[in-house]
């Protein structure tokens, strides 16, 4: 079994990044509040799953997607 190695990175706040594989890795990342910890992790570029956090992370996510929305004009067909 390979070992999975982390690195800390040195701006605070940002956590560490788990190397799941040679294509994938895993964020551990913390805040004082589910809004900063929403931001951080729709900060970064990549698609992600949501896998562990405190229950209302999702709906946190979920209010900033649909406020991303809203700011597009309506799609026409």
């Amino acid at each position: 079994m390979r070992q999975r190695s982390v690195r800390r990175t040195d701006e605070p706040g940002t956590g560490a990044i788990e190397a799941v594989d040679e294509r994938r890795c895993l964020p551990h990342v913390g805040a004082d509040s589910v809004w900063a910890l929403q931001w951080m992790i729709t900060s970064v570029d990549p698609d992600f799953p949501l896998l562990d956090g405190p229950p209302e992370l999702a709906g946190a996510l979920r209010a900033h997607a649909e406020r991303c929305l809203r700011a597009l004009p309506a799609q026409r067909s």
